[in-house]
């Protein structure tokens, strides 16, 4: 296997290379053929990557169920999981939820490394997002993992499903460390919510220095109303405390 394994990987790199030549990738092409014809799985793979990367979807899917089929050993277990994601993938974009389901759980239930199905945990969140409890399970899976797109999602389900802000802040403050901007916004309602008024300024100051336009700015001001209000007030009520008087106070029996 390791040799077919080693010519699989070129004939990959030959053909995602610009600048290889025709003469090389038709080459490449035909070699991947001809593994193909021996029901070498990998080589299915890398030919729908291929396909998929031109935007040939539905083959691409054919051919990720194609190495599927090709009887994997275990060894190859890496790249069993990544066809059942992909064809997850493919039919999540198409709108196929229960099968996009199948492929993600059965990803998920296969794999011997958790890391390489986190982003599956994640789709799962999104399509059972109706049931709050799995939607939070898959949720943490993916964020305990690294996967940051999940870092917000899971802080406002947290937040304001499970009344847990206690846990969402930690969520949200590790997505502003990495400069996600839901995350921050997550951060800003957050410390509103826990009068953690000094928190809350900074996030809103982040969040000034990388919305992206004036409409999504003027969308946030105008949702978060109330909370900037409540900011507001706080700032008046410390500048109020922090001024010095301009003389010193008079007592009673002072002239």
């Amino acid at each position: 296997m390791g040799d077919n394994m080693a010519i699989t990987l070129l004939c990959g790199r030959t053909l995602n290379d610009e600048n290889a030549s025709e003469e090389d990738k038709s080459y490449a092409v035909k070699l991947l053929d001809d593994l193909c014809e021996i029901q070498f799985g990998p080589a299915f793979k890398i030919k729908g990557d291929i396909a998929y990367k031109h935007g040939h979807i539905s083959k691409a899917e054919d051919l990720y169920q194609d190495c599927l089929d090709a009887n994997l050993s275990q060894e190859l277990n890496s790249v069993k999981i990544e066809c059942l994601r992909s064809i997850g993938v493919i039919r999540f974009n198409n709108y196929d939820l229960e099968q996009a389901k199948l492929y993600f759980q059965l990803a998920i239930a296969e794999a011997e490394q958790p890391s390489q199905v986190m982003d599956c945990h994640f789709y799962l969140s999104q399509i059972l997002e109706e049931d709050k409890d799995r939607a939070r399970y898959h949720l943490e899976q993916a964020a305990r993992f690294g996967l940051k797109q999940s870092f917000a999602p899971l802080g406002f389900l947290l937040m304001n499903y499970f009344n847990r802000s206690d846990l969402a802040v930690e969520w949200f403050d590790l997505g502003n460390s990495i400069g996600d901007f839901n995350s921050i916004v997550g951060l800003f309602d957050v410390s509103i919510k826990q009068k953690k008024y000094d928190v809350a300024r900074k996030a809103f100051e982040n969040i000034e220095k990388l919305t992206p336009d004036e409409n999504t700015l003027s969308h946030f001001k105008k949702s978060r109303r109330l909370g900037l209000e409540a900011l507001q007030l706080q700032n008046s009520t410390l500048a109020s405390t922090d001024a010095a008087p301009e003389e010193n106070p008079k007592g009673r029996w002072d002239f």
